[in-house]
């Protein structure tokens, strides 16, 4: 059951941290403020330590993402609320991963574009 966990919720997980690789930021404030967000999330991973799927897991990344929406600035602010609540609804098919495993799949899809979006916004306007 752990393996199907693991495979299930794993490349949601990848997503969400997947904008978290800076280095440095840099920009106008509401960018700059975003972007420091991201590198505190990189340096200050909230999820170290927990086991991934668990209910701290969810509840320290949805927490994440609520922060960083209130620091994205509004031409990406929906992508990063979207990812949130993937990770937020996907914290509640974690009790039952192999017989939520269509819905969470659907999930992952759902989220895929905006994380992608975030991503190229972070690689664009964020200095590395």
């Amino acid at each position: 059951m752990r393996r199907a966990n693991a495979t299930i919720f794993g490349p949601l997980v990848a997503l969400a941290c997947a904008a978290s690789f800076l280095s440095a930021c840099g920009g106008g404030n509401e960018i700059e403020s975003f972007c420091a967000a991201m590198l505190d999330l990189d340096e200050n991973d909230p999820t170290e330590g927990l086991e991934e799927g668990s209910p701290e897991f969810f509840e320290a990344t949805v927490g994440a993402f609520d922060d960083i929406a209130s620091k994205a600035p509004d031409d990406i602010r929906d992508d990063v609320e979207t990812m949130g609540a993937a990770m937020e609804q996907l914290s509640t098919l974690a009790d039952d991963p192999e017989g939520n495993a269509e819905e969470a799949l659907a999930l992952l899809e759902e989220a895929g574009p905006a994380g992608q979006r975030v991503d190229t916004y972070v690689e664009t306007n964020c200095e590395s």
